[in-house]
């Protein structure tokens, strides 16, 4: 799913890689100078051509702009939607498949993916929306007055940052807890038969509160 936007971005910066003069550095080495420049003038897919992309900065990126609620590129929209669209689709087949036991053959698993995809493009909605409220109230609220509040009565930067991750730990059980609810209200459509995506997340939710502790 992700080939194609960096396909975009690829032929992007051959682009601007064309233009530029022949530098002698090493295969592992990379034009710093060139990369400012680039980053200057990108736009689109091409401004998150950014150092962070690299290695494991990229998953540490991502997390603390969950975290901090850090804007992203409106851009990327496109892929995660189209990421979002494909779990949506092969949930229905891959939870049958478990549901099952069993191979279950080509023709079952689409079936079953393309029946419950509509129900689980409206699960992630649901998801995704409950979350963009979270952020813009308790995120807000958390971050915002109440870490204000608490860092000016501490004394140490060490007690402030101790204080942050505890927000942090607070908004992201949220995070993980809407997840989960989805996460069920999926499996309560492919295993009960739900057609209906309020009564799966409904049916989820009494369930993670049942097994809360667990």
């Amino acid at each position: 799913m992700a080939a194609p936007f960096g396909l975009i971005v690829g032929l992007q910066i051959q682009e601007s890689l064309a233009t530029q003069p022949p530098i002698d550095l090493g295969s592992s080495e990379i034009d710093g100078e060139w990369w400012m420049e680039f980053r200057e003038h990108a736009s689109g897919l091409a401004a998150t051509f950014t150092p962070t992309i690299i290695g494991f900065a990229a998953p540490l990126d991502n997390l603390s702009s969950l975290l901090d609620g850090s804007p992203r590129p409106l851009i990327l929209v496109i892929p995660v939607a189209a990421f979002g669209l494909l779990w949506a689709l092969l949930w229905g087949g891959l939870l049958h498949r478990f549901q099952a036991g069993r191979r279950v053959g080509l023709r079952p698993f689409w079936t079953a993916a393309w029946r419950a995809f509509p129900t689980n493009v409206a699960i992630g909605a649901i998801a995704a929306l409950v979350n963009l409220l979270l952020f813009l109230t308790v995120h807000a609220v958390l971050f915002g007055p109440v870490y204000g509040a608490l860092a000016a009565r501490t004394a140490t930067e060490r007690d402030a940052f101790f204080e942050r991750v505890l927000l942090y730990v607070l908004f992201g059980s949220l995070i993980a807890t809407v997840s989960l609810i989805a996460d069920y209200a999926r499996v309560h459509v492919a295993c009960a038969g739900l057609r209906s995506a309020r009564q799966a997340v409904i049916a989820s939710a009494r369930f993670v509160r049942r097994h809360a502790l667990a």
